[in-house]
């Protein structure tokens, strides 16, 4: 005969596993609450593993992103932008009834 919880060798004889210790007449009753909880337990395992998984990747990703971040410089921005000024002759006004046109000065 075996034992319905570990599946080793035990005598017909025996109430109890001499190598789980699981009482061995047990009902149907005892047997499904014993399958459910050990589904429950190997379903939590399983969500245990995936994220485990999950979490190795996401650590592995960041690793690998800090690394291109520290390897590859950034473009470095001048200290003093150019500044262009440009003088723009002030409009003709309104109670003046000759028109001046600007002259250009070219710097030498």
């Amino acid at each position: 005969m075996k034992c319905i919880f570990c599946q080793n060798e035990i005598t017909a004889s025996a109430r109890y596993c001499p190598f789980c210790g699981k009482k061995v007449d047990v009902t149907f009753d005892e047997i499904r609450r014993g399958m459910v909880d050990s589904d429950k337990a190997e379903k939590l395992r399983e969500k245990t593993r995936e994220s485990r998984r999950v979490l190795a990747i996401a650590l592995f990703l960041f690793v690998v992103s800090l690394i291109i971040y520290i390897a590859i410089p950034s473009p470095r921005l001048p200290e003093a932008l150019p500044v262009y000024r440009v003088d723009v002759p002030e409009p003709p006004s309104a109670s003046v009834g000759k028109i001046e046109t600007p002259r250009l000065e070219i710097p030498q």
